[in-house]
């Protein structure tokens, strides 16, 4: 009788035992959640805060934001270069957003932050204009048309219809005023 009463209290104390290494794993499996969400939520806080504090995609969200004029021929001709980095990082900047997107590295709740400031980006007049350049006429045919600095930009464009309707006709530029030839391959005017 000793004998069976040792041996539940054995099973008794293995299967208490159990049940606590179920409840620890349990609680950390919350903590974890708890603790991922928060720095989920401080990266988004962080990508959003980029907005408003790189100097580069600050000046450039104010110059879409009020419609500054910037995009002309003497762009491209007078090779003004600090405009254009600004411009590329800001692009670049937004398709790494666009990218987190694809990658489901954000989620679309996540990336609801973004989507404002990018739809305003892409449905900039000059935006498209500089992205239509840079789609017609930067690259010779055999190379991807879209730097990959700017693709997951450009494809989240494509994907939600943000371009002009006309946006992949090459001769657009010839039979209306929103878009236009000014990429030259020309660059002995360039300043480096």
């Amino acid at each position: 009788m000793e004998l069976l009463n040792s041996d539940h209290l054995i099973i008794l104390i293995n299967s208490f035992s159990v049940i606590l290494v179920a409840i620890g794993v349990v609680l950390s499996l919350i903590q974890w959640r708890k603790s991922n969400s928060i720095k989920r939520a401080d990266y988004i806080n962080e990508l959003n805060n980029r907005i408003r504090s790189d100097d580069d995609i600050k000046n450039m969200i104010y110059m879409i934001e009020y419609d500054v004029s910037w995009y002309n021929e003497a762009f491209h001709k007078n090779g003004d270069k600090e405009l254009e980095r600004k411009i590329d990082v800001t692009l670049a900047y937004f398709s790494y957003v666009c990218y987190l997107r694809k990658k489901r590295i954000i989620t679309n709740s996540e990336f609801r932050c973004f989507e404002y400031a990018i739809h305003k980006v892409l449905r900039n007049n000059q935006i498209q204009d500089y992205i239509y350049n840079i789609y017609h006429f930067s690259r010779p045919e055999e190379i991807e048309r879209i730097p990959g600095s700017i693709e997951c930009l450009f494809l989240y464009g494509k994907e939600k219809k943000l371009f002009d309707d006309d946006f992949e006709d090459s001769t657009a530029w010839e039979k209306s005023d929103k878009y236009h030839h000014y990429w030259s391959t020309d660059i002995s005017n360039f300043k480096f």
